[in-house]
């Protein structure tokens, strides 16, 4: 993310951290790199929004649609 954000001036990804209370969490991170006058590298601009209720959301649907699968499967099968 770093050699990206100098090289192309941004970056934008999935980050997991951790909070200052020890919770591992889930990030949408954009990096931008702001230059000065000179056009040289004066710090890099991070904006993270927190997006571990969305994952875990993502998670049991997926979940909960495999279940489904497997029931209409099992009910195909025992049909036959």
């Amino acid at each position: 993310a770093l050699k990206n954000v100098l090289s192309v001036g941004k970056w934008q990804g999935e980050l997991h951290k951790i909070t200052k209370k020890s919770q591992d969490i889930i990030v949408d991170s954009h990096w931008t790199l702001v230059q000065d006058a000179k056009n040289q590298p004066k710090y890099i601009l991070s904006v993270d929004i927190d997006i571990t209720a969305k994952k875990q959301l993502e998670l049991l649907l997926l979940r909960t649609q495999r279940l489904d699968n497997i029931g209409i499967l099992a009910g195909g099968i025992a049909h036959d």
